[in-house]
């Protein structure tokens, strides 16, 4: 289909970037680039004549949308993630939502415009039940039991995760399905802006849906405990956070950027386990790691990997 006139409409009016999809939802064309330049017109009318649908940049300047992905084929039976977000989620947001139902008619993209920044990342799970694992032990057993014994099976499934991903956010470096004939208008006629505080109670919505999720510790100790944990929270550089994981000998730095430093857990498959932010903040995205899935500062980062989770000790450390 030629999607030119929505491409332009996008780039001048949404004043996003636009990148056109195939068949599979992968871009038919070289889009890293558009991170930090405007697409061109000779782009648009090269890449937008005959292609499937338009993809949205996201958590870019250049691009500043958030799209909150719900991937709701992936939750139980008895479940309704969807109803129990929307009953959680302020009116006032609601109201404002741009919603997209995917391909598959179940599936859900709200799309916010904001000036909040960040990685993509994973929100909302939920633990496979026993049929699932059951299901997912018998077909590799079928496929390495030739190789692998029975438990090496059973622990590598369990290793890599032991959770569904239900919702996650595309930012900085990813992007979302924007417009297909596959794709229909739920609700909204126009992307609206929201604050950065506003996204962020959005997420906290999210989160405290999340089966991995654990309120926020809240330090009750002495006044002067408090002081020293948050000067060194606010004093801990990104590669200092980075030398404590590193240094504990169970993960290695796997890659780094701008913006943040990536960290692989020895031994894992994946591509890495966690993030440490230029801000100081690191998040694991794997709950089968010391770490533990989720955001840590810091100071609790140095509990965890140097004083086995003990805030005590750590307190003592840095009083020295």
């Amino acid at each position: 289909m030629d999607y030119r006139k929505h491409a332009y409409y996008i780039r001048d009016f949404l004043k996003g970037q636009p990148v056109s999809l195939g068949a599979t939802k992968i871009p038919n064309f070289r889009w890293k680039h558009l991170q930090k330049e405007i697409i061109t017109d000779l782009e648009i009318e090269n890449n937008f004549t005959n292609c499937e649908g338009i993809a949205l940049l996201c958590g870019l300047d250049v691009s500043p949308f958030i799209c909150l992905d719900f991937d709701l084929k992936n939750q139980r039976d008895d479940q309704d993630i969807w109803a129990a977000f929307m009953e959680r989620c302020p009116k006032k947001y609601r109201d404002r939502f741009l919603i997209n139902a995917t391909a598959s008619g179940v599936g859900r993209h709200i799309w916010l415009r904001t000036d909040y920044k960040g990685s993509s990342a994973k929100l909302l799970h939920r633990p496979y039940t026993i049929p699932e694992l059951m299901d997912k032990y018998t077909k590799a057993i079928s496929t390495k039991g030739d190789v692998m014994s029975n438990a090496e099976v059973s622990n590598t499934i369990l290793s890599r995760s032991s959770n569904v991903c239900i919702v996650e956010h595309r930012l900085s470096g990813s992007y979302g399905v924007f417009v297909s004939p596959k794709y229909k208008r739920i609700s909204g006629t126009k992307i609206d802006t929201f604050s950065v505080d506003e996204v962020e109670e959005i997420l906290s919505i999210l989160t405290d849906m999340d089966c991995l999720y654990s309120p926020p510790k809240v330090y009750s100790g002495k006044k002067e405990d408090w002081k020293t944990i948050k000067e060194y929270n606010n004093n801990t550089s990104c590669e200092d956070t980075l030398d404590v994981i590193v240094g504990s000998g169970l993960f290695e730095q796997v890659q780094s950027n701008d913006n943040e430093y990536r960290f692989l857990r020895r031994g894992s498959t994946s591509s890495y386990t966690g993030k440490v932010f230029k801000d100081g903040l690191t998040f694991c995205h794997s709950p089968n790691s010391l770490l533990g899935f989720g955001s840590k500062t810091p100071f609790e980062v140095l509990s965890i990997v140097k004083f086995g989770g003990s805030e005590h000790e750590a307190l003592e450390f840095l009083k020295t």
